[in-house]
């Protein structure tokens, strides 16, 4: 073994057994990206590299959050924000379609990793939030997700911005979602 693989080999061992004592550390999983740790450290999510990520203003409410850059003609960034979920499945969609209106929605089902997951996409108006200044108007667009595991809670994946942005960043969103896993 190279000194590179036992450096990496060490690394590696010590975020494990980090994320097993339910400590949540960034890595840099081996396909690159940003690893999430939710539910201290029962569920694991990678997220893409080109996403910045964000110290949470809210901690109590979000886990993880990242800073999407603006796509060409979009004055805005995007913003994904994850963690536990409170107040049921319903309540949440509901509540994020009521951020926007003239509202487009569509709503589906999944299963990810053998969990219950809802993914909701919102198109319209997008009103803003009562809890940040940020900006707000049409053309914006929300990709959401509501995940109910078996045995490690409810979490949810909220990404929002401008449409363009949104559009081009949804299959590292889609990617985040199918990088779902609950620890035994």
């Amino acid at each position: 073994m190279t000194c590179n693989g036992i450096i990496k080999f060490l690394m590696v061992s010590f975020f494990v057994s980090l994320s097993l004592q339910g400590v949540s550390a960034e890595t840099k999983p081996p396909e690159g990206g940003h690893q999430i740790n939710l539910g201290e450290g029962k569920v694991i999510l990678t997220a893409t590299s080109a996403w910045e990520r964000k110290e949470p203003k809210f901690k109590g409410i979000v886990t993880a959050e990242f800073a999407i850059k603006p796509a060409d003609g979009d004055q805005a960034a995007g913003r994904v924000t994850l963690g536990g979920l409170g107040g049921g499945i319903q309540l949440n969609l509901q509540r994020w379609i009521s951020q926007y209106s003239q509202a487009e929605t569509k709503q589906e089902m999944l299963e990810i990793a053998g969990q219950k997951v809802t993914k909701l996409s919102v198109r319209g108006t997008y009103k803003g939030s009562r809890f940040r200044k940020e900006p707000s108007g049409p053309g914006y667009r929300l990709l959401g997700a509501t995940v109910q595991t078996k045995d490690a809670g409810s979490y949810y994946i909220k990404f929002y911005g401008p449409e363009q942005t949104v559009n081009e960043n949804e299959k590292a969103f889609n990617a985040l979602l199918e990088s779902f896993q609950v620890r035994p």
